[in-house]
């Protein structure tokens, strides 16, 4: 045994004091490697996937803009879709082409205010009821005191309106409703001007889907966070069937929530800080807002405004369907 030890150290010895100047040792095996074999596999290396390795995809919509040509000079803008795969960043490479008519347009806050107040007292209704003096439990017929002889003012009864606990002149008759319908296009144009007031202050995300790994709410926390989005996020999807990992994980936070394409509105937009729209969602929101805005209909269109019980608001899936 000693002897075979001998001479495996013997060979060693000797392969070393034969090795070139250039190369290396390993003593596992006693095999030879030089300096430029292992520079080729230190430059074998996996390199992290960045967005210079992949060329970058633009999603043109030619025949979007065939269909609805811009009437707005300003240029088309651009947004970035991102994944929401990781919370880190995805180094993401797709670019989605947005319509100047939507989401280019100089803010007007006259039209965006009108939009708050009709969705403020639309659906306001007032259940207040007041009675009056002959609707009160304790009305009598009997005087307070003699109309003659007490020095006092003459009163027919205690339950007038002049009384602390009288009746009340003219008061509420509940329930009433402030309900009424701003105009069509005013209501359209609400919807483009803040979609483009948001856009241009940058808080306007897009993403490609809204599936998430995990359904822990400390998920949505930290994407939020490592994002640089703000704590009130509101996540708008084509459809109201949302992945089950998205509804677990937001279930418990309040200030993140979830709304449909056919359900956005200027004060949901405005009460949160950023919106968080799949790529379906903006192409759908797109055609509906320029074809509401670019409809000949008028009939039909100025029928929406009505207010009536006999009245059946009219869907573009009566002229025009987009479906």
């Amino acid at each position: 045994m000693l002897t075979v030890l001998k001479a495996l150290r013997l060979r060693g010895s000797y392969a070393i004091t034969q090795l070139p100047q250039n190369s290396r040792f390993a003593s596992s095996d006693f095999t030879v490697i030089s300096d430029d074999d292992l520079n080729q596999e230190e430059s074998k290396e996996v390199v992290p996937k960045s967005i210079v390795d992949h060329k970058p995809i633009c999603h043109s919509r030619d025949e979007f803009w065939k269909k609805y040509p811009p009437i707005n000079p300003a240029c088309s803008r651009e947004g970035w879709v991102e994944n929401l795969s990781n919370t880190g960043d995805d180094n993401t490479n797709e670019l989605i082409k947005l319509h100047p008519d939507v989401w280019a347009v100089r803010p007007r806050l006259d039209i965006i205010y009108q939009n708050l107040e009709w969705q403020k007292w639309y659906k306001r209704i007032d259940w207040e009821y007041e009675k009056d003096r002959y609707e009160m439990e304790y009305h009598q017929t009997r005087r307070p005191w003699p109309q003659k002889g007490g020095g006092m003012a003459r009163h027919r009864t205690t339950t007038s309106p002049l009384w602390i606990q009288g009746g009340k002149a003219h008061g509420n008759k509940g329930p009433r409703s402030y309900h009424f319908m701003l105009n069509y296009q005013a209501r359209v144009w609400g919807l483009i001007h803040t979609l483009s007031a948001k856009f241009a202050q940058d808080d306007v995300k897009f993403v490609e889907n809204l599936e998430i790994p995990s359904d822990d709410p400390e998920y949505i926390d930290e994407l939020i966070d490592k994002r640089g989005w703000a704590l009130s996020t509101l996540f708008v999807d084509k459809t109201d069937k949302f992945p089950s990992n998205l509804t677990g994980a937001t279930m418990n936070i309040l200030h993140v929530n979830m709304i449909p394409a056919y359900g956005l509105n200027v004060h949901d937009m405005l009460k949160h800080k950023n919106l968080v729209m799949t790529k379906a969602a903006v192409e759908h929101i797109e055609e509906k807002l320029l074809f509401a805005q670019r409809r000949l209909d008028v009939k039909q269109k100025g029928a929406s405004s009505r207010v009536g019980s006999d009245v059946e608001m009219p869907t573009h899936n009566s002229f025009g369907s987009l479906s």
